[in-house]
């Protein structure tokens, strides 16, 4: 995640709290479980390691949930961050979670199980900000059943600086602005530990951590044991190196209390309900397994038996608008009605949505539906689940109806809320202020939405450090939306002594003394990016990017490096007369910062693969 705040005095960092990006987020616009988020940048893909799981509220893809990640510990136990089941200072209820086991979250190849969460435990109190600042950012989700992969061993010890370090999670892989299709994917990362707090840790190399990625392991990569908990990074775009994790040593008490936990169990007969009926710790023994031949529902574990292609086989409710899959590995989502399907055997065709097709099994998304006159496949939508992935829109929706997910291209009526658009006209409400369908308010906004200029815009209000546009776009934490290097944050007041709390500090801004990000100011004297408030570093001076729409503030010019531009000091540069007509190595030294610029634009670039 890239939230939180930091107290130990041996730890002089920043931890800008992020308000929910989406999945965050964690997310999501960014991460949004507990409203905090940690993927990880410069990582590689990861398809094994079950025992890393992705912690989910079932509606963080629409950007009203969630998304983090989590450690089996235990064979009912999974550990994540406690900002993960917390929305501001309330605890979240258990029933809300989902444990899903696999690498790819959004595919339906990609999950292997689900499980539901029936307990949560965490460290004492309800203030998310101060469990942040002193490594009490643990939580531990108890499940009614065996989750059936291996437990990953937790480190007795403190992190020793220098060690290197594993990371491993579901969240963003990408610097920047965040995008709620940038998560739910498994990678991984190595890093090291840089320094040790007492109840903290940070690392810094090759990789880290970004929204969703909180409450994943770090673990010691000589023993395999896990040392920290994902906390927070520096930043809403992930481009500072640092990331910081709650120590697990300290929580051996937590820990332990929670792995002595198994679902209380008075012998009965076993039926085939997904329940350990009998106590003897095994699950629907005897039972007909899904996609089995049967001959009644009773025999069907966690679902009926019903004709599917001329066979009776046991099938299990599922909904088919779900963006998550939530049918076993090899199986599949049917459609029977809008809001109503069977998870039956077999896998999708390859079609995306908005290709031509002619049957459903044509779809990755199992449905093929007329949209504008053409069969096209579409995941099912209605109007009253969550909007289809960004820069798609719910085609053909009407109430109880089911529509089709669709590129936006195919769109072909007026779109719902939260559509992309490029003209008011597009939009059922007649309002797109900043490229998706919104509508006026009051009334209030929904989830993951706010209230700016009478409209609703993205995002819910900022933290410190989060991007604005006006100061109607941050929260309590930070009210001032103000200029820091021409990137507008929200920002609050410095103490009476002019001190900040959450790892900021004091700077001048345009409406007073703010708590701002820690950094040199555009045109100082840098070495490298993570010595820039911009987090660029080209010429050996802190820059940023700018075009037309974006230019530099007074003082500074907009240069050309290649492919991109930065902003430099203006330089009052002679005539070619006043040279007396001839190159020079002046003329050399002028260039060399925009040469500096390019390459250092080369290694950023690279640094985000």
């Amino acid at each position: 995640m890239r939230s939180g705040a930091l107290l130990v005095s041996s730890l002089a960092v920043l931890g800008a709290l992020l308000a929910p990006v989406g999945l965050t987020g964690c997310v999501a616009e960014g991460e949004n479980i507990g409203s905090l988020g940690a993927e990880i940048i410069n990582g590689t893909r990861e398809t094994g390691e079950r025992s890393v799981v992705a912690v989910i509220r079932r509606d963080w893809i629409t950007g009203a949930g969630g998304l983090c990640t989590g450690s089996v510990i235990g064979p009912y136990a999974v550990m994540t961050a406690k900002h993960c089941v917390f929305e501001e200072s309330r605890p979240l209820a258990s029933s809300q979670f989902l444990v899903l086991v696999g690498s790819d979250i959004q595919s339906t190849g990609g999950v292997e199980s689900f499980h539901p969460v029936i307990e949560i435990r965490t460290t004492a109190g309800t203030d998310i900000n101060a469990d942040i600042e002193n490594g009490n950012d643990i939580a531990i989700l108890l499940l009614d059943a065996p989750i059936g992969v291996p437990a990953i061993p937790l480190e007795t010890g403190a992190p020793v600086s220098g060690a290197a370090v594993t990371i491993v999670g579901f969240g963003r892989t990408m610097t920047g602005v965040p995008s709620p299709t940038d998560s739910g994917v498994k990678y991984r990362g190595t890093t090291r530990v840089e320094r040790v707090g007492s109840r903290i840790f940070e690392t810094v190399g090759a990789s880290w951590t970004c929204q969703g990625d909180s409450g994943g392991p770090a673990w010691n990569t000589a023993s395999g044991s896990i040392i920290g908990i994902t906390s927070f990074g520096i930043g809403e775009r992930c481009t500072y190196t640092n990331s910081f994790f709650s120590r697990v040593d300290i929580h051996r008490s937590l820990i332990a209390d929670a792995l002595s936990y198994a679902p209380v169990c008075a012998p009965e007969t076993e039926v085939c309900d997904g329940v350990d009926n009998d106590c003897n710790g095994g699950v629907d023994e005897g039972c007909t397994p899904l996609g089995e031949p049967c001959t009644t529902d009773e025999e069907c574990a966690r679902g009926g038996c019903e004709d599917v292609g001329g066979t009776r086989v046991c099938v299990r409710d599922c909904d088919p608008t779900d963006a998550i899959p939530m049918c076993p590995l090899r199986f599949y989502c049917e459609e029977t009605a809008c809001g109503a399907g069977r998870c039956i055997f077999g896998d999708p065709g390859g079609g995306a949505d908005g290709a031509e097709c002619v049957a459903d099994a044509d779809c990755a998304s199992l449905r093929c539906a007329d949209v504008g006159g053409v069969m096209r496949c579409g995941r099912s939508c209605s109007l009253d689940t969550g909007p289809c992935p960004p820069e798609e829109v719910c085609e053909g929706a009407a109430a109880g109806v089911c529509g089709s997910c669709v590129p936006v291209e195919f769109s072909t009526g007026p779109r719902p809320f939260g559509a992309p658009c490029d003209t008011d006209a597009q939009c059922a409400d007649g309002a797109c202020p900043e490229g998706f369908c919104t509508r006026g308010c009051p009334p209030e906004c929904p989830s993951a939405f706010h209230c700016r200029a009478s409209l609703c815009r993205r995002g819910d209000l900022g933290g410190p450090g989060t991007e604005c546009v006006d100061s109607e776009d941050c929260g309590d934490m930070a009210p001032d939306c103000v200029d820091a290097d021409t990137d507008f944050i929200c920002a609050g007041p410095c103490d009476a002594g002019g001190a900040c709390g959450l790892g900021l500090e004091c700077a001048s801004t345009p409406v007073g003394e703010r708590c701002l990000p820690p950094g040199l100011p555009l045109g100082e004297t840098c070495a490298e990016g993570v010595d820039c408030r911009s987090g660029i570093c080209g010429g050996n001076v802190c820059t940023r990017i700018c075009d037309p729409t974006d230019p530099c503030p007074a003082g500074f010019d907009c240069n050309p490096a290649g492919e991109v531009s930065g902003c430099f000091r203006a330089v009052a540069v002679p005539s070619r007369s006043d040279r007396g007509g001839c190159a020079s190595a002046g003329d050399l030294r002028e260039a060399t910062p925009w040469l500096a610029l390019a390459l250092g634009f080369l290694l950023l670039r690279r640094r985000r693969r």
